[in-house]
């Protein structure tokens, strides 16, 4: 936070002393709207017996306090270090105003102003209080799903403008009941001036419908949450309406509920997240270190990637061909009383079909999800935008225990990022996989929640409707659009519609370098390690396996993956035994035969036709650099995932394999090629990989020997650019540093030999970094330019 004090001496205006009369105006930015700030406000003046008003405006609270001097300033200091708990206080600016005399201390009403840059808090999970409240049978909320009060509750998904209050948001539909609104004007209680508060009486209703969209018959004593409930106990799959959008539910201790869930959602290895009704029976399921614990408890509610108990009594199929699973706790009241009513963990994944967006609205939830869910969740309040859950990770092996996050979404969109560099209004347009967009102006970004894979025309009119939306709601209209240099992206196509703005290319991997630089506000030159997928490259080529050096608005490439031929075109994604014979051909003078593992698998023809075209005298229709390749590859070679069915699976099934008791190494040869460029040769390792998966080596030891090898190669890299550049910190970044194993080996490699190492925490190292580092990039250069 930033404290910008342009007052005037009081001895200047009122002579000195302690008891002097002074008034000051505050400007108060930050996340400091629906989250009970003005509240605190009040509270803390009448502590101090200080007169004046606060008020929200359209991008930050304003109030003006008065009294003796001693107690004006106590209130500045006040507001600053102890803030409510939601806030997030960026800068407080104080000017000296004349004394007006006020006998009260005031929450006036909110002023609507066309400013832009405002913050609106995120959706947060549901508090302590609220949760008592919730489950006490004597409370006239028990059991009420909308339960919520200044420090929790639906914030960002139901905001319809600036400021957040009551009639800006889709509970303006709802007026509130006497015994609400004597809550809502109660100045000492935590509902004072909550714009979500409602109750049975007068707020939200579920109401409970069959895949066909007809009602379901409840009762008072069986009311719609504990007929889902009965529902799931006996193996059925509920889509409920959660803030954000609908989820699919069943039980996660029944493998044919989930098998269903699977086969009907079209989504058949994609690890499904647990929800647990508490940390003690989430502990049940994974084992957690304190900072795992911690993170668990967190109030964003987030999924928790951690190792997967053995006695964990879950389905089979919840997170086939992964040791660890991802563990949430009820980020809502209705997620509270399901999974209370169900008694077991519930399997919980987004409402839609795979690749499709997250449904919003109820009757396209009948048309959609009906042939999935066989009862649906519905309410009457409006989901504005959708958003899924965040996904965290701690990573062992590195200082402070860092967290990664994987998906930046649910209670934390749209908390904003610092740019380094002051820029014009502009839009990033992000990547394509794990897609956002990035709206920014002057020095403050907001980077969106990921809506998916961009190569599909649902989640592109996702993109614009969202885009649109944050334009409006944060007073921001772009006269820069930044996207990435592949022309096959439907970003980069997006970009290139509108010709009455500036568009700014920038490269893919720079993009994800340049996000963490500009996260760490690091203005000055660093070396890049950039492990990702194939991504277009300046010279045409599928990069993706990088050392950049150089800083956000510039860098050169100085090293990458030996290149290796794929047949086939861009748009369309090589399967993971296709890499493995590429791969296995371009070590050899002959091609090989489908080795042993594949056996079954591959096509024999299919095999010597994909071998053929990759030769280097072969037809090869691109390059490629990317080390997520080279890992599915060496995944496919050892028979683990010759098909995968969703994006990364061959890369994560094989790090999960990893025997974590296997200390050797394969070899990855380190040198310069003929233009000074450093190169990291596989072909060592490829042939050893299928020699050793020949002779029957679980995949666990081959698995924990390749990752040792591309840690040992990629340590000796750095250390050699380190020593030619004089530069001592590293960015290690891009989606294959989402392997833990990898990035920790890496890291401490790293670290022993004092470099300084960084990495992405605030975003995602996959995809959904990239459009805070297209934005990074077009205002440093636009700086530099002026």
């Amino acid at each position: 936070m930033r404290s910008d004090l342009r007052r005037r001496s009081a001895d200047d205006d009122q002579g000195s002393g302690a008891h002097t009369v002074r008034r000051i105006r505050l400007r108060v930015e930050g996340v400091v709207q629906g989250v009970g700030f003005r509240a605190h406000a009040r509270h803390v003046a009448n502590t101090l017996g200080l007169s004046g008003y606060v008020r929200n405006v359209a991008s930050h609270v304003e109030a003006e306090v008065e009294g003796n001097s001693a107690a004006v300033d106590r209130f500045v200091e006040l507001l600053s270090i102890d803030p409510p708990p939601r806030a997030a206080i960026e800068r407080i600016r104080v000017d000296e105003i004349a004394p007006a005399g006020d006998a009260t201390f005031a929450v006036s009403q909110s002023r609507e102003v066309q400013s832009p840059g405002p913050l609106i808090p995120p959706d947060t999970s549901i508090c302590r209080d609220c949760r008592a409240e919730l489950l006490n049978p004597s409370n006239r909320r028990y059991r009420y799903p909308f339960t919520s009060c200044t420090v929790c509750g639906p914030r960002f998904t139901v905001a319809d403008r600036i400021p957040f209050d009551r009639r800006g948001s889709s509970m303006a539909s709802f007026t509130m009941c006497a015994a609400c609104q004597s809550e809502y004007d109660d100045t000492v209680g935590r509902r004072f001036h909550a714009q979500t508060n409602a109750c049975p009486d007068c707020g939200p209703r579920l109401r409970l419908v069959g895949s066909d969209g007809h009602p379901m018959p409840t009762t008072p004593q069986l009311d719609a949450i504990a007929t889902a409930a009965t529902a799931i106990r006996a193996g059925q799959i509920v889509a409920i309406k959660a803030f954000g959008g609908f989820r699919l539910v069943c039980l996660a201790n029944d493998e044919s509920a989930v098998a269903t869930l699977r086969q009907r959602k079209e989504s058949l290895r994609k690890p499904f997240a647990v929800l647990a009704v508490d940390v003690a029976g989430a502990l049940r399921l994974i084992d957690a270190d304190s900072a795992t614990t911690r993170l668990l408890g967190e109030h964003p509610c987030p999924i928790v990637v951690a190792p997967r108990r053995k006695d964990a009594l879950l389905a089979p199929s919840i997170a086939p061909g992964l040791m660890t699973l991802g563990v949430l706790l009820p980020p809502s009241p209705l997620h509270q009383i399901l999974v209370a009513d169900v008694g077991e963990p519930l399997a919980i994944t987004s409402g839609n079909r795979a690749g499709e967006p997250i449904i919003l609205d109820d009757a396209d939830a009948v048309s959609r999800l009906g042939p999935i869910a066989d009862l649906i969740l519905l309410h009457d309040l409006a989901i504005r935008d959708a958003i899924d859950d965040s996904v965290v990770h701690p990573i062992a092996g590195t200082d402070r225990h860092r967290v990664q996050i994987i998906r930046r979404a649910r209670g934390v969109v749209p908390a904003t990022l610092a740019l380094p560099h002051d820029t014009p209004p502009l839009l990033a347009c992000g990547a394509e996989l794990e897609h956002t967009f990035c709206l920014a102006s002057g020095r403050r970004a907001f980077v969106s929640q990921p809506s998916g894979d961009l190569r599909r025309e649902s989640i592109l009119d996702s993109f614009r409707r969202s885009a649109r939306r944050t334009q409006l709601l944060f007073g921001v209209t772009p006269r820069v659009l930044v996207h990435d240099m592949d022309p096959g992206y439907l970003s980069t196509g997006y970009a290139r519609e509108s010709h009455e703005v500036t568009a700014i290319a920038v490269q893919h991997h720079h993009a994800h370098f340049a996000a963490c630089l500009a996260e760490h506000g690091i203005i000055d030159s660093a070396i890049g390690v950039i492990y990702d997928g194939p991504g277009w490259g300046l010279d045409g080529s599928a990069w993706g396996g990088e050392f950049l050096v150089g800083s956000i608005a510039e860098s050169r490439r100085a090293g990458h993956l030996r290149s290796l031929g794929i047949p086939g075109n861009a748009a369309a994604a090589p399967a993971p035994w296709q890499l493995a014979c590429a791969w296995l051909t371009a070590t050899a003078a002959v091609i090989a035969p489908v080795p042993p593992a594949l056996r079954g698998a591959v096509d024999p023809a299919e095999w010597r036709y994909i071998a053929e075209s990759s030769r280097d005298d072969g037809a090869i229709a691109r390059q490629t650099t990317a080390m997520a390749d080279l890992l599915g590859a060496m995944s496919a070679l050892t028979g683990l995932v010759p098909h995968a069915q969703y994006p990364g699976q061959a890369v994560v099934e094989f790090e999960s394999a990893a025997d974590m008791w296997e200390w050797s190494s394969y070899t990855i040869d380190v040198q310069h090629n003929a233009q000074g460029m450093l190169i990291l040769d596989p072909r060592p390792m490829v042939l050893a990989v299928a020699r050793d998966a020949a002779r029957g080596w679980t995949v666990g030891s081959i698995s924990a020997r390749v990752h040792s090898a591309v840690a040992i190669a990629t340590f000796k890299a750095v250390r050699i650019l380190a020593e030619a550049t004089g530069l001592d910190t590293v960015v290690l970044t891009g989606s294959v540093f989402q392997n833990r194993r990898l990035l920790a080996d890496l890291f401490q490699l790293l670290a022993a030999d004092h470099l300084h190492v960084i990495l992405p925490e605030a975003l995602p190292s996959n995809d959904g970094g990239i459009s805070f580092g297209q934005a990074a990039v077009a205002a440093a250069r636009l700086a530099r330019a002026h």
